[in-house]
């Protein structure tokens, strides 16, 4: 544990003055700022999309980008999705979480989600049934789309 404390203005860490906070809120680092980057882990991960409403074709795993800080876990990545049969219907595939959580409320989870090429949007909520993401989103057209995603949640 660190023991911390004010001296002439700066917090006193470990017995170094390295930060100052001053009364407009300004920050001063005199030194070396360092972090602990076990407390921010950035990774890939192989993410199961499956298909839920009007799209069609095997299961398949896309690769997917994440943070975890702490708790809270930020995904972002793209993902193909094969749109049938109707242009203009509501399409919906799940997509799996990084790092598990116990959802239990489709708030848990929040983000959007949008086709790359004409930037056709949809929202994205969590699915307590499955513990991951749900994507909606309405595509002008059929076939395979591009979709980017985009949802952070808190592991539970």
């Amino acid at each position: 544990s660190t023991q911390c404390a004010s001296v002439d203005g700066y917090l006193n860490a470990n017995g170094a003055n390295n930060l100052l906070v001053s009364d407009a809120g300004n920050v001063t680092v005199r030194g070396t700022l360092a972090y602990d980057e076990g407390a921010i882990d950035g990774a890939t991960y192989s993410a199961t999309r499956v298909h839920v409403t009007n799209s069609s074709g095997a299961d398949a795993s896309f690769t997917l980008y994440y943070h975890q800080i702490g708790n809270s876990v930020i995904v972002w990545g793209r993902v193909e999705v094969n749109v049938t049969p109707t242009a203009g219907a509501l399409t919906q595939f799940r997509v799996t979480l990084p790092v598990p959580s116990a959802l239990t409320l489709t708030a848990e989870l929040g983000g959007h989600c949008h086709k790359a090429s004409t930037g056709e949007a949809g929202g994205i909520q969590g699915a307590a049934a499955t513990d991951d993401a749900l994507c909606s989103f309405t595509p002008a057209a059929t076939g395979n789309v591009d979709v980017h995603v985009f949802f952070s949640y808190r592991i539970i």
